[in-house]
């Protein structure tokens, strides 16, 4: 009898490369012939790769086309949310209101199973979402295990320690959509509203550039500090490449992922940004610039403040800084705490998250008989592919998408940070082979059309 085969999306390698190949490892070690496909590639590699199913990191309008697709296909559609813990007390994106969206949208019907980070959304979707009971899973999120002891041996080390500086403005300062209407309209295809849109977005606006002015007075007052400005990874560096040029005590990059360099810094200077829940996972504290913020933007998401310290003034933001890289780390958020704020949105603590995932996938996962799939393929899994669309599905099936994806990845830098190198997710899965112990072997290699012309996914399987 074959092996059940998985195709695990992988939408940002900057974020998840280690979870989705910690939760690969764990499925493989189940008997489950794994594939991870970069999400631009997933509209001609699914349809080709024969899979049971398919696991998504989120489920909103902007996919319901690949969704709707990959269910007339007869593949099994699992949601791991990779945004899943990050929820708002206002607005659209609560948990009642995100639930009831998934069900008016119609994304229900073509979800099979769900699998949730905390208590908060999967109890609001238990209510409001249309799923059955069955269908949904409280299992944790797989990249947090290396905030764990024996998973954090995954992260790199550096000699010098460095003040992490994160900024969260995608909206504002996109690397991929690159205009405000279209940075709006993923905003209304997410359920918010014109108006609560276009407040939602002025008002980040604001913040984005008052940040930045504080950023410069921090790190002037601190010519002894080293700084690390790290964007986030939908972020366009260039504007901070050329706002700190004059520093040099400042480097901007956004290399590896925000745990890699989390394990490196003394602490966390942001502003409404998801990172500072990272940082209490990795016991860092995270210092929020609070008299920049605002109420529309606070509330929209607001536990990376909750768990913050809040300073309200560039006096008390240096006190509370230096005090720290002093070695003075006492502060007031305690366990209770962490229980309180973080809990009903992350369930779990214990870094077993990606052997949780896996067990419920491999639990649910039905061998199934692919249809309809040259008729998705060719029209590259969606209602109204362009003539190009139709174009790139012949010469991808005669010669590979991987050859293409690297020469578009060569003139497109943006694009190509939208793919994991092979290099590196072999070397972190060596790694993960090294810190379990394993004797196992296994195949770890791209897929390749007619055994010749590679494409983008790679293939995972226990020999």
């Amino acid at each position: 009898m074959r092996k059940r085969k998985i195709g695990i999306i992988l939408d940002n390698p900057k974020r998840d490369q280690t979870g989705t190949l910690l939760l690969s490892y764990e499925l493989a070690n189940r008997g489950i012939d794994v594939h991870v496909i970069p999400s631009y590639s997933q509209y001609f590699e699914v349809p080709l790769l024969g899979l049971d199913a398919v696991v998504l990191t989120y489920a909103r309008v902007t996919n319901l086309e690949q969704m709707q697709a990959y269910k007339d296909m007869g593949l099994q559609v699992f949601i791991l949310d990779t945004e899943g813990g990050l929820i708002s007390s206002f607005g659209p994106r609560t948990p009642e209101n995100w639930a009831k969206f998934t069900k008016e949208s119609t994304l229900s019907n073509y979800i099979d199973h769900y699998l949730f980070w905390g208590e908060a959304l999967y109890g609001a979707f238990a209510k409001w979402s249309g799923l059955k009971p069955e269908q949904m899973h409280l299992s944790g999120c797989p990249r947090y295990d290396v905030t764990g002891p024996k998973w954090r041996a995954l992260l790199p080390t550096t000699e010098r320690k460095f003040v992490l500086l994160n900024s969260s403005f995608p909206s504002v300062n996109p690397k991929f959509t690159g205009s405000k209407e279209k940075e709006l309209k993923t905003f209304e295809e997410a359920g918010l509203n014109r108006e609560y849109s276009e407040r939602l977005f002025s008002e980040i606006e604001k913040i984005f550039f008052h940040f930045s002015d504080v950023l410069c007075q921090l790190i002037e007052s601190n010519p002894q500090m080293y700084f690390l400005m790290r964007p986030h990874p939908f972020e366009n560096e260039t504007f901070y490449i050329e706002k700190f040029s004059k520093y040099p005590n400042v480097k901007v990059e956004c290399k590896g992922e925000i745990f890699d360099v989390l394990n490196n810094c003394y602490a966390l200077v942001h502003v409404n940004c998801g990172s500072a829940i990272d940082a209490r996972f990795m016991g860092k504290i995270p210092l929020q610039v609070e008299w920049i913020n605002h109420d529309t933007v606070r509330t929209f998401v607001p536990l990376p403040s909750e768990v913050s310290v809040k300073t309200m003034s560039l006096e008390k933001l240096n006190s509370e800084l230096r005090r720290i890289v002093s070695g003075n780390l006492e502060e007031g958020f305690s366990e209770e705490k962490f229980e309180e704020y973080v809990r009903p949105s992350f369930a779990f603590k214990d870094a077993e998250n990606s052997a949780r995932c896996a067990k419920i996938i491999s639990e649910n996962v039905e061998r199934r008989v692919q249809k309809n799939k040259w008729t998705h393929y060719f029209r590259s899994c969606r209602l109204n592919p362009r003539p190009v669309h139709r174009l790139m599905a012949i010469l991808y099936f005669f010669f590979g998408i991987g050859l293409f994806d690297s020469i578009r990845n060569k003139i497109n830098k943006k694009r190509n940070s939208k793919f994991a190198p092979y290099t590196a997710m072999n070397e972190t899965f060596e790694k993960i082979k090294a810190v379990d112990q394993s004797t196992a072997s296994f195949h770890f290699g791209p897929n390749k059309r007619w055994g010749v012309f590679p494409l983008s996914s790679v293939r995972i399987t226990k020999i």
